[in-house]
This record gives structure tokens, C-alpha cells and sequence, in this order.
């Protein structure tokens, strides 16, 4: 599920074919179609995304998350452990997605809920993406209107 601010970034990066054709984030990510070739620093992230995705599958056991994670690591670029630097200053990762002259940058938080008394809440994430400087926020209107 995404929101009206997600769906109209979503229109300017990708084309209405791959808009349709993926139905979940990694895969969007991943897919040379989709937001790969826009992502800064694409093999940092890469890796990441792939850690990330390991530990919600094997936290959770959810056959739909293992099948995920084959296919998407059928999509990685590559195997070799990448040397990426963390600013120690952030409480954060970024990452920056940039289309022509048009450069983003975004931070996410991940909400879950501690103590769920249904399975089904116990699964659910709510990723939420938030510019991560002044430039990117003020790109929003000017997205929306494309």
C-alpha cells in the first residue's frame, strides 16, 4: 500500500509499465526497470537492502519473505562486501536517488507494533520516506506537479 505523496514520486522516476508491473518495494528497488539505476551509490544500498530483508525473513519464517529473498537476490549486482561509510553525525542512513539534474535525498523509519495480540498485526511495517535535507523537501510540490 502506498500513499498519494509515494505514487506521484513514483510517476516521476518510473514509467506507468513498471509502475504496474511491481507489487512490492525490494522488487522496485531491484528491478533495472525500476528505482536501481537512480539510487546513488547503488552496491552500499544494495547490500543493505539485502541484510534488511534477511532478518525480517528469518525473524519471521513467512514463506512469502523467503521466497522474496531468492528472487531478489537472483537481482544483486553484487557479491562483494562493499565499503561504505556511516556518518556518525546522523541517527540515520540517507540515500539519494537522482534522475537527470534532479537529485534526492530521503531517510525512512520502520513502525512496528511491540505487542500485538493478532499474528497479522505482529507482521506489519509501516516504512515511512522523509526528505532528508531542505532541497529534497521543497522538490516535493515541483514532483507533484509533473
Amino acid at each position: 500500500m502506498t500513499n498519494t505523496g509515494f505514487d506521484q514520486m513514483l510517476k516521476f522516476y518510473l514509467s506507468a509499465e513498471s509502475r504496474k508491473k511491481y507489487d512490492n518495494i525490494y522488487r522496485l528497488l531491484f528491478a533495472q526497470d525500476g528505482f536501481r539505476p537512480y539510487v546513488k551509490e547503488w552496491p552500499a544500498m544494495e547490500q543493505l537492502l539485502i541484510a534488511r530483508l534477511w532478518e525480517e525473513m528469518v525473524a519471521t519464517q513467512n514463506a512469502e519473505l523467503i521466497d522474496l529473498y531468492q528472487e531478489i537476490l537472483q537481482l544483486r549486482t553484487s557479491e562483494a562486501p562493499v565499503d561504505f561509510q556511516i556518518d556518525l553525525h546522523l541517527p540515520m542512513l540517507t540515500f539519494t536517488l537522482e534522475k537527470g539534474a534532479v537529485s534526492a535525498r530521503f531517510f525512512s523509519t520502520i513502525t512496528t507494533l511491540g505487542t500485538p495480540l493478532d499474528l497479522t498485526t505482529q507482521e506489519l511495517r509501516i516504512e515511512s520516506l522523509f526528505p532528508a535535507d531542505e532541497e529534497t523537501k521543497q522538490l516535493f510540490p515541483m514532483i507533484a506537479a509533473v
